[in-house]
């Protein structure tokens, strides 16, 4: 069962615990952004009322659609390899 587990997953057997490691922190970290996203709306709609909601979707929507086409420009203009976590760091604060 392992091995066949394993092989399905591409994973040499001294990759395991790597595997398990980022896998914990993946899903530690998608966790802590779903409850903090969570208090976020919660408390906005507290506040604000449900009346302010589509203006902030949409305001959403155009900061990421920026910041993404930001991120590309960036990209595109240093080819460097370097700056691939730089990148990264940019998509990721861009995700919802």
């Amino acid at each position: 069962m392992r091995v066949k587990t394993l092989s399905l997953l591409k994973v040499y057997e001294e990759e395991i615990s790597l595997l398990l490691w980022t896998t914990a922190l993946l899903f530690i970290i998608r966790s802590a952004g779903i409850i903090l996203n969570n208090y976020a709306e919660t408390a906005f709609l507290k506040r604000y009322g449900v009346e302010y909601l589509p203006v902030v979707n949409m305001l959403n929507a155009v900061a990421t659609s920026f910041i993404i086409g930001r991120s590309r420009f960036l990209w595109e203009r240093s080819l460097a390899p370097g700056c691939f976590p730089i990148f990264l760091f940019f998509q990721a604060s861009a995700s919802p």
